[in-house]
């Protein structure tokens, strides 16, 4: 006061500190990686650069998120099997001879198959690796209508949306909805060169 006493003020004044959170960055140029059908076993390799495999970095999936305040970033599988979001038990989109291909969890990997049960083939994978998530092609797709060649430069595309999940430092996340897919190149018959006439 005026003559010199004090009280220190022990309560009654606050700051609220707002949280920030992780946003999808809408003007990220999508990432879209490929593999082909023909690196298969069985399949009729062009060269030695077509793979069954594409990495996606975290660094590359950083692209995609403006991570705000709490940084850094960490990157996860969407491991979910019920719930809002989860991608267990939803149609990936594509097909195999005419089945479609189902999304399932399978410990901690996220896995594409056909049929159920003891009956369940495995089509493709989606595993966290170094640095990165790794998707595996292990079998074949349909690419265009059952009754129609499409050849073997088409691609059919599979949206890795909702696999993904971004988490700031302090807890906060956001499910990567778009933004991420993988081409999977077509394989064609051709004939052997090396069989006799018949």
């Amino acid at each position: 006061d005026s003559d010199g006493d004090s009280v220190t003020l022990d309560s009654g004044v606050t700051v609220l500190i707002e949280n920030d959170v992780p946003v999808l960055d809408d003007q990220a140029e999508p990432i879209e990686l490929t593999v082909h059908e023909d690196a298969l076993e069985g399949g009729n390799p062009e060269g030695d650069e077509q793979t069954t495999t594409a990495k996606f970095t975290f660094a590359q999936l950083s692209g995609l998120v403006l991570a705000g305040a709490d940084t850094p970033l960490s990157f996860s599988l969407n491991l979910a099997t019920d719930g809002e979001g989860a991608l267990h038990g939803t149609d990936t989109g594509l097909t195999q001879n005419g089945e479609p291909i189902i999304w399932q969890v399978v410990g901690d990997e996220l896995h594409g198959v056909v049929g159920e049960g003891a009956e369940a083939e495995t089509v493709f994978t989606l595993a966290e690796g170094d640095d990165g998530f790794v998707f595996t092609l292990l079998g074949n797709i349909d690419h265009g209508a059952l009754d129609e060649g499409t050849g073997d430069d088409d691609t059919e595309s599979l949206s890795l949306a909702g696999a993904f999940v971004a988490t700031d430092s302090d807890g906060d996340s956001v499910t990567l909805d778009s933004g991420v897919a993988v081409l999977i190149e077509n394989d064609v018959p051709v004939l052997d060169e090396q069989a006799g006439p018949i």
